[in-house]
């Protein structure tokens, strides 16, 4: 399996592309789909760049499929660099014709081929400086052809979905049922009574064979979803995420207080990749039934966390979809309810610190690096390569070898900078 290995400083030849663009502005978050294909296989001269937030010549980003790795590039004034994470990628091991997706939402970047991430990273980029929109274009070497009108350009923005399952009579549901049997009613398996409660409908899933049911848009990335279920039984319940087809998503299933999977687990994050199970975190404690719960799943880039009335139970990273529909799940011999279910995007920013990651960082220090989960720093300051929010909370895990250290804040609106400094020397917070 090979690795990109290019060079951060690409040379004058790898920088005179001439770029075929799309009529669309660039939009500050968008998806564009492509389809690709290579009749002669790859080559070391193959290679198909996207552009986009193409200012001028001197001024966008770029991501770069070839033969040998995926990854993004930064131009600025004219000198190129490369962003973002090293990601497993084979070309020689994909079958044509590829669906190539790329995605920007607000700062963060994202790309997967045929369904499977191969390129992630952070890039804050304002409005072109002359005043004309950025723009979005294509260009690939000889030896590869794209699909006829296989190009799709999607602008996207934040996600606010909220149902509380109140219908009229006849109103269309929000809701696709994909298996089982569904059904909107009142609280309890009672028909709905609108003086009886301020919300009494909710959605259930009648006992029988598992059920799924599904709502949103296949391009939605980087939500939280979240929903007040109750069993009134033994069995399972759960949430879908990042859903593509009935044989392709991500699932978190609960199974009731005595029972578990095949695996051995009452809580775990399933990915469903071509109708084939496979487990990615498991974890004890299986739910009471005729008890509300409220249940949330966060997916972020390649993260996916599991919160069960505000505590996080289950963790893991994954490798393929990056966007899909969301959706709530059902199994065993009762009734489940669902209420109160909200989908919301998230800005989420984390660092494991497990590998390299160009750009995400800036560092003042002279030796600041990755190594060992730890970002190192001496004798300087690492900003995170993104806008802050207005209001955030930044938490993290510190050490010392020696001296002092802490956490810094920049506020560009306010034209202040805040620093909470602690270690050796004495704790006390900084107004720069």
């Amino acid at each position: 399996m090979a690795l990109l290995a290019f060079s951060p400083l690409l040379s004058a030849q790898e920088r005179s592309k001439d770029y075929r663009f799309i009529d669309d502005p660039c939009d500050p978050s968008f998806t564009l789909t492509v389809g690709l294909s290579v009749p002669g296989g790859w080559q070391k001269s193959t290679q198909a760049r996207i552009a986009f937030n193409y200012q001028n010549r001197d001024n966008y980003r770029y991501l770069k499929i070839s033969a040998w790795g995926v990854a993004f590039v930064r131009v600025s004034d004219g000198v190129h660099r490369k962003i973002g994470a090293d990601l497993p990628f084979d070309a020689h091991l994909l079958t044509p014709p590829l669906k190539v997706v790329l995605k920007r939402s607000q700062w963060r970047l994202f790309a997967s081929i045929d369904g499977r991430i191969v390129a992630l990273a952070d890039d804050a980029v304002g409005d072109a400086p002359d005043g004309r929109p950025n723009r979005i274009g294509v260009w690939y070497s000889d030896d590869i052809r794209p699909q006829e009108d296989s190009l799709r350009y999607q602008p996207t923005g934040d996600i606010f979905f909220a149902d509380d399952f109140t219908r009229s009579p006849g109103e269309a549901s929000e809701w696709t049922p994909l298996s089982g049997n569904w059904e909107n009613t009142g609280i309890d398996g009672a028909v709905a009574r609108e003086d009886m409660s301020a919300n009494p409908f909710a959605y259930i899933a009648q006992k029988g064979k598992p059920g799924l049911t599904v709502t949103g848009r296949p391009f939605w990335d980087n939500y939280l979803v979240e929903v007040s279920a109750k069993s009134e039984s033994t069995g399972a319940m759960g949430v879908c995420v990042y859903f593509q087809d009935d044989r392709n998503y991500l699932l978190f299933r609960w199974f009731s207080e005595g029972h578990s999977s095949r695996s051995g687990g009452e809580r775990e994050i399933v990915l469903l990749r071509d109708g084939k199970e496979q487990v990615l975190a498991r974890g004890s404690g299986g739910y009471v039934p005729r008890q509300w719960y409220r249940i949330s799943a966060k997916v972020v880039e390649s993260l996916i966390e599991i919160d069960i009335d505000g505590a996080t139970v289950l963790a893991s990273s994954f490798d393929v979809f990056g966007q899909g529909k969301a959706g709530l799940y059902s199994s065993g011999g009762g009734i489940v309810q669902f209420d109160d279910a909200a989908i919301l995007s998230c800005h989420n920013f984390s660092d494991d610190f497990s590998q390299e990651f160009a750009g995400r960082w800036n560092a003042s220090a002279e030796a600041a690096k990755v190594k060992s989960g730890w970002l190192l720093i001496r004798g300087g300051t690492a900003l995170a390569g993104i806008p802050a929010p207005d209001i955030y909370r930044l938490q993290t895990q510190v050490k010392f070898a020696n001296g002092g250290g802490g956490l810094y804040s920049r506020m560009p609106t306010q034209r202040t900078d805040f620093c909470l400094r602690f270690g050796t020397v004495q704790r006390n917070l900084l107004e720069l």
